[in-house]
């Protein structure tokens, strides 16, 4: 594929491989052979990917769920993925990435669930990247992604006037589940 990419030849990735051969004796060469009719196209190691999101619907405080996009073909270098690579770091702040799945041995998933090593409020790191027949591309951005999700339900919800005559609604603090409450959001409804 180097050859191919580079002058003389300077073919574009995606463009079609097309070759035809020719047989050599002592009286020359034959004519040529009919074209290639299923040829593959010039490729490259994978374009970086988007960066890891998380799941919002089933991340939890203690449990992460990080998705990421497969390839489009262009997007792969014109070559099949063969492997998408995460890699997280476990709360150092991008000092010590390792490799969750996709690099010991391959994996086409797009989504994992991270429960090991995982503490509630914690943060965390995320980057991936593919590989096709030509090896690695280009990590991703970096994703941070807290260990959280939405806060329980208030409890023990009560009304009662105040020494004014208003209307006072206390309730008892929920689990944040490792996001900070930021605000509540008090409905009244006629019970009747």
């Amino acid at each position: 594929m180097t050859v191919l990419l580079a002058s003389p030849y300077s073919l574009a990735a995606g463009t079609e491989i097309v070759a035809q051969v020719e047989a050599h004796n002592a009286f020359g060469y034959s004519t040529a052979s009919p074209s290639s009719s299923s040829g593959i196209l010039v490729s490259t190691t994978p374009d970086a990917m988007s960066i890891p999101t998380m799941n919002n619907s089933t991340t939890t405080a203690t449990s992460l769920v990080v998705d990421w996009t497969s390839l489009a073909v262009s997007a792969a270098g014109y070559s099949a993925a063969t492997s998408y690579n995460l890699y997280w770091d476990a709360g150092t702040s991008g000092a010590s990435f390792v490799s969750l799945v996709g690099e010991s041995s391959d994996s086409l998933a797009t989504s994992l669930t991270v429960t090991t090593g995982v503490s509630e409020g914690g943060s965390y790191q995320f980057k991936v990247r593919a590989k096709n027949i030509h090896g690695y591309g280009s990590f991703s951005s970096v994703a941070t992604i807290v260990a959280s999700s939405k806060p329980d339900a208030p409890s023990t919800v009560t009304t009662a006037y105040d020494s004014n005559g208003d209307v006072v609604v206390t309730w008892v603090a929920p689990d944040d589940n490792g996001s900070d409450i930021t605000a509540y959001y008090v409905v009244f409804a006629d019970e009747a």
